[in-house]
């Protein structure tokens, strides 16, 4: 796969910052003959024969974010999660191999400048994960399949349909990123209390993400059975949601 150097990229990104170019008039042929723009291989397998479905409308049934998830990972199918974190493969697939879809899901008349550093560019763990126009899709999918690998279609709906649910996991990695084991029985709980009526809280989603970090922080948790991880869990978030 070629990616834009990423030295030129932050010239792009200066040039935004400085209002010196609007992206939203440039073809990817017009930055590159304007920037001199170079590309370098990486040893990453892309499939330039998958394409993106263009968004019908801004709701989640018409956004078409859910099927541009299984599509983007059907055109990465080897990508690892450390590979997933590099700035040129997101601001090239934003600019060059997906831009019809990322203009069309992101560009907006008259933003500023800031709009699209946030979704054609990936320099920050959020801006890749979840602002990205492309990154965002792998990620959220991604995410999906460390909750649950067996089905990651049905974590995805959800996921998709909760931005901030999503983005508190994103802010928050280390809450699942360093114990996997806990990622099924985390969405278990959140399922268990929405199912029980309770309504997603922004403010005490992210205090439980806090004390499970704590508490990951000092235990191994994959030393006890999941029925007893489950039951600390559990304790946890009726604590923070009685």
């Amino acid at each position: 796969m070629k990616v834009i150097k990423q030295a030129d990229i932050d010239v792009i990104r200066g040039e935004i910052r400085q209002g010196r170019l609007d992206l939203s008039s440039k073809t990817y042929d017009e930055l590159k003959d304007d920037y001199d723009l170079s590309e370098v291989e990486l040893k990453i397998d892309f499939d330039d024969s998958v394409k993106l479905l263009l968004p019908e409308g801004d709701s989640q049934d018409k956004n078409k974010d859910y099927e541009n998830c299984l599509l983007i990972h059907d055109a990465l199918p080897d990508i690892s999660s450390t590979q997933a974190t590099d700035e040129r493969i997101w601001v090239t697939l934003s600019l060059k191999n997906y831009s019809d879809y990322s203009r069309s899901r992101w560009s907006k008349k008259k933003q500023k400048p800031d709009y699209y550093l946030e979704h054609f560019f990936a320099k920050t763990n959020r801006a890749y994960s979840q602002r990205n126009a492309i990154g965002r899709l792998y990620w959220s999918y991604l995410l999906a399949k460390r909750i649950d690998n067996g089905d990651p279609k049905k974590h995805l709906a959800h996921l998709l349909h909760n931005s901030e649910y999503r983005a508190a996991l994103f802010e928050r990695p280390g809450c699942l990123a360093n114990v996997p084991t806990l990622y099924g029985i985390y969405n278990s709980i959140h399922m268990k209390h929405t199912s029980d009526g309770n309504k997603f809280d922004r403010a005490k989603h992210r205090s439980l993400c806090k004390e499970i970090y704590k508490l990951s922080g000092r235990t191994y948790f994959t030393i006890f059975p999941e029925l007893e991880m489950k039951e600390m869990l559990q304790s946890i978030h009726d604590k923070i949601y009685s």
